[in-house]
């Protein structure tokens, strides 16, 4: 039986489409090394899309959404305790220390329960190609991103926000995570909360109000604090505590999570002007996401780099 001779020419065209094909989806290779400057968000190439547009904005986590809800009421129950180092605790609330520390923890989840104060969490990293990160926040068969931020311009458009809307009804900060290894957290804690009591007027008002806003802080602070197990992830978060005294934010259902939209962005202070880079995930068909990607950067209008995960991932 004779063989069928072997069609060089069909193999060359099979080459030559290859290399097209590796032009079209030539991205910028590795991701770069991690830098304080920039954090990035792990999601779906469906939000990144939103978040490319004029009107787009950050959507942000009910707490007990987080992958681990324990770690919150961790952090009320470490700040609670480093109130006693306080140096610029009201004199009223002094006093009466351990009995406020007492009930802290009930008024708290009063708090919570009512949504009268309650944190809503966006998480970053500022780690580029962490796999805990693929495997915990994107879809093992889509894929997903890794959307680079800006650090100054997020917290540019954090002041700017701010200084538009009442603290009654939204205060929102973005801080790094302190881990429980060592000191680490408590020490934070006790210098984070002397910054925020000192600038709410820490001697003024009646002793409910100071109560509140002691409470409020304590919530704040409770949203960095994470069990050392989780260092490597080396998060930031942008922490929103909304007020429900003066407006109800508006609630969605994301994946059966409860999100609220940040509205740091909008007309004028978009969005997409903090992107700064997109990691291409191990998971899913990478050919796709980067076209994808590339598709909304024409579309948009915006020129920010892609890069591809380098993640060892088995599926898993």
């Amino acid at each position: 039986m004779e063989e069928t001779p072997m069609n060089l020419s069909r193999i060359e065209d099979f080459c030559s489409a290859s290399r097209i094909r590796d032009e079209y989806l030539k991205t910028e290779g590795k991701p770069p090394v991690a830098s304080k400057d920039t954090i990035y968000h792990y999601t779906s190439v469906d939000v990144l899309n939103e978040m490319c547009k004029e009107a787009g904005d950050l959507l942000a986590t009910h707490f007990m959404s987080l992958n681990d809800s324990n770690e919150f009421f961790l952090g009320v129950q470490l700040a609670l305790k480093e109130l006693e180092k306080c140096p610029v605790l009201p004199a009223g609330i002094r006093a009466a220390l351990p009995n406020f520390q007492k009930n802290a923890s009930k008024q708290i989840v009063s708090f919570l329960r009512s949504e009268t104060i309650v944190p809503w969490i966006v998480s970053f990293s500022q780690e580029p190609d962490s796999l805990s990160q693929w495997v915990s926040y994107v879809d093992r068969s889509r894929g997903g991103v890794a959307i680079g931020f800006d650090r100054n311009a997020l917290r540019s458009a954090i002041k700017a926000a701010e200084s538009g809307s009442s603290n009654d009804r939204l205060v929102s900060e973005l801080v790094e995570c302190h881990y429980t290894k060592g000191n680490d957290a408590e020490d934070w804690l006790q210098k984070k909360l002397t910054s925020i009591i000192s600038k709410s007027g820490n001697g003024t008002g009646l002793l409910r109000q100071q109560q509140k806003r002691i409470l409020a802080a304590v919530i704040l602070c409770a949203v960095a604090v994470k069990d050392e197990s989780f260092v490597s992830e080396r998060e930031t978060r942008l922490a929103l505590i909304a007020s429900h005294d003066a407006a109800r934010p508006r609630y969605r259902f994301v994946g059966g999570k409860p999100r609220i939209e940040t509205k740091l962005f909008g007309p004028g202070r978009e969005l997409h002007k903090a992107i700064s880079s997109v990691v291409i995930s191990p998971q899913g068909n990478r050919s796709r996401l980067i076209s994808a990607v590339n598709i909304l950067r024409k579309q948009h209008g915006l020129k920010f780099p892609i890069y591809v995960s380098t993640s060892s991932y088995n599926g898993q």
